[in-house]
C-alpha cells in the first residue's frame, strides 16, 4: 500500500502553538486530536472584511509545519436538492482530490461531516502519521465534534471511532476556517463538491425527518421565486385590484380587512 513519505511531527513543538490559542480543546479521550473552532485572533465573519478574514486564516496556515499533511473539506447543495462533498489533500508536492455524492437532499452540515469522515478514511488507507490537519469551513461540525461526547447519531460516531485510532499514530487538528474568503485549496475542495453533485449516487442512506422536510420543502422554494402568470399580478397602475363579479366596491373593501380563513 502506498504510503506518503510524512515524518514524525514532535508532539511538543505543535503543543506549543496550540497554547496560544484560547478556543482550542484537546480530549482525554483522544489525546493528540484537537479542535480548533477559532483562528488564531478571534474573527467576526459577518462583521470583518474578507481580506482581513483571508489574512487571519493565512496566519494560522502559514503556522502549520511543512511536512504536515493538509486537508481541506467542504460540501454543497445544489437549487435541486442535489448534495456532496469534496476534499482535498496536499503534502508537499503529492495531492490528492476527493469527491462523493450524497443522498438527495441531505444537510449542509451532514454533508460537511461526510466530507470529513470521507478525509479520516483516506488518512486510514493511505496509513498517513505525524501531524495532520483538516481544514473545513464549517465552525459548527468542528464544535459539534468538539463536543464528542454528546455525539450520538452513526456518522459521528464512526468519525469518533476513527479519530480514536488515529490518534495513537497521528497529532490530528480539526480547524474551522472562514469560507468565501479567496483560499486557493479551499476553493478547490468547493470545487471538488460541485462536481460530486453530478456523480451517480453510490452510496444511499435512510432518509431521515429532516430529509423529509426539505425534499418537501425544496420544489415549494422554486415554486415561490417565480412570479404567478396571472395578469393582475403584473399591473402597474393605482388602484389595480382583484374584481369580483356580483360583489360590489363595498364588499370588496370588506373582503380587503376580512379575509376568508
Amino acid at each position: 500500500m502506498y504510503r506518503y513519505p510524512i515524518g514524525e511531527v514532535p508532539f511538543q513543538r505543535g503543543m506549543n502553538r496550540l497554547l496560544a490559542v484560547s478556543d482550542t480543546k484537546v480530549s482525554n479521550s483522544l489525546p493528540s486530536v484537537f479542535f480548533h473552532i477559532e483562528l488564531l485572533t478571534h474573527t467576526n465573519k459577518s462583521s470583518q472584511h474578507p481580506e482581513y478574514l483571508r489574512q487571519a486564516a493565512f496566519e494560522v496556515i502559514n503556522n502549520i509545519p511543512i511536512e504536515a499533511t493538509l486537508m481541506y473539506t467542504d460540501s454543497i447543495k445544489n437549487e435541486t436538492g442535489h448534495t456532496g462533498s469534496g476534499g482535498f489533500v496536499k503534502h508537499g508536492r503529492k495531492e490528492a482530490s476527493l469527491k462523493r455524492r450524497n443522498a438527495d437532499h441531505c444537510s449542509v452540515f451532514r454533508s460537511e461531516i461526510i466530507a470529513i469522515d470521507m478525509a479520516l478514511d483516506f488518512v486510514l488507507e493511505h496509513q498517513l502519521f505525524g501531524e495532520i490537519w483538516i481544514l473545513s469551513d464549517s465552525r459548527s461540525v468542528v464544535q459539534y465534534l468538539d463536543n464528542w461526547g454528546d455525539v450520538s447519531d452513526r456518522r459521528g460516531m464512526d468519525i469518533f471511532n476513527k479519530l480514536r485510532t488515529l490518534c495513537n499514530s497521528c497529532v490530528l487538528h480539526l480547524q474551522w476556517i472562514p469560507s468565501h474568503i479567496n483560499l486557493k485549496y479551499n476553493d478547490v475542495a468547493d470545487k471538488l463538491a460541485k462536481e460530486s453533485t453530478t456523480m451517480p449516487q453510490a452510496y444511499l442512506e435512510p432518509l431521515t425527518y429532516l430529509k423529509l422536510y426539505s425534499r418537501r420543502k425544496a420544489p415549494v422554494n422554486i415554486s415561490w421565486r417565480h412570479p404567478p402568470a396571472h395578469s393582475w399580478y403584473r399591473s402597474e397602475g393605482l388602484g389595480d385590484t382583484i374584481h369580483f363579479k356580483g360583489i360590489g366596491k363595498t364588499k370588496q373593501l370588506w373582503l380587503a380587512y376580512h379575509p376568508v380563513t
